[in-house]
């Protein structure tokens, strides 16, 4: 979104900060997808999805050398992919097994502790 990567650009100084806003969109949308509004959920977590793309870019230019940020963005990307889906599938995996919503909460609420602990300590 043109949005955050102006936002960005104007505040580059905070980048490590706007990681953590987007890992906690997340959270935020997987919470909202399962315990409220599946539609909200899932706009919320597309937003933070797009925080991250738009991030990841400067943020990987500071660590990885310029000939190989094509392969280096394009694991992070497949990870970052693989690792979104099977969050979705242990959601339905937990609602299908144990019938109701409270299980997922409480690996929405894990999940995101770890992406905003991952993301201080990245700081």
């Amino acid at each position: 979104m043109p949005f955050f990567g102006l936002m960005i650009d104007k505040y580059h100084t905070m980048q490590f900060e706007f990681l953590i806003i987007a890992c906690l969109l997340n959270t935020l949308g997987i919470v909202f997808l399962t315990a409220f509004n599946p539609i909200l959920g899932c706009i919320i977590f597309g937003l933070g999805y797009n925080f991250r793309i738009t991030l990841m870019f400067p943020l990987l230019n500071k660590v990885v050398p310029a000939y190989a940020f094509g392969k280096a963005l394009g694991i992070i990307k497949s990870c970052e992919n693989i690792l979104d889906s099977l969050v979705f599938l242990a959601i339905s995996f937990m609602v299908h097994h144990t019938g109701s919503y409270e299980s997922s909460y409480m690996l929405a609420s894990v999940i995101g502790m770890f992406m905003t602990i991952g993301s201080v300590v990245l700081h």
